[in-house]
């Protein structure tokens, strides 16, 4: 397959299942940082006890993968409709921000020779250099958006019952 159309699936199919099934951008992005951390913590752990039961070729990229995107196809299962109609265009950016934060994540696992041909290209070379500056940017977007969008108490008597 092409390195620039992987490249564009990498990105693509998350944004397409995240937008059909109408997932808030926060629980996208929280379950792709889990799956991070799962990636970090137990890769190895995980890699060892996957090889010694099953047998295929790059079982490292094949059990990393799935620590990567098994919150991700979580989240899509279960948070399915937590984003309204309305609220989509206006959280689409975010949407985008995080299609693009899984796929940074995702292609440092991939085999060397993948790798190799996706950042061969002009496209594939400009997302590893600004890999950094992605995952930074997504994470401060999605803090400022919590920040906006935080409940406000009405009343100043922040939450308290008048009697």
């Amino acid at each position: 397959m092409p390195p620039l159309i992987l490249l564009g699936l990498l990105v693509g199919l998350p944004l397409v299942a995240s937008i059909l099934l109408r997932i808030k951008p926060l629980y996208l992005f929280v379950s792709i940082v889990t799956g991070y951390f799962l990636v970090s913590f137990l890769g190895d752990t995980a890699e060892l006890t996957f090889t010694s039961i099953v047998h295929v070729s790059h079982p490292d990229v094949v059990i990393r993968l799935i620590l990567l995107l098994l919150p991700v196809v979580i989240t899509w299962l279960l948070m399915r409709k937590t984003l309204s109609a309305a609220a989509l265009p206006f959280q689409f950016v975010l949407l985008v921000g995080d299609s693009l934060l899984l796929a940074a994540f995702v292609l440092p696992l991939l085999t060397s020779g993948t790798q190799g041909a996706i950042y061969a290209t002009h496209v594939g070379s400009i997302a590893r250099q600004a890999q950094d500056v992605l995952v930074a940017g997504v994470a401060v977007l999605h803090v400022l958006v919590m920040w906006i969008m935080r409940p406000r108490h009405q009343d100043g008597h922040h939450g308290k019952k008048h009697h």
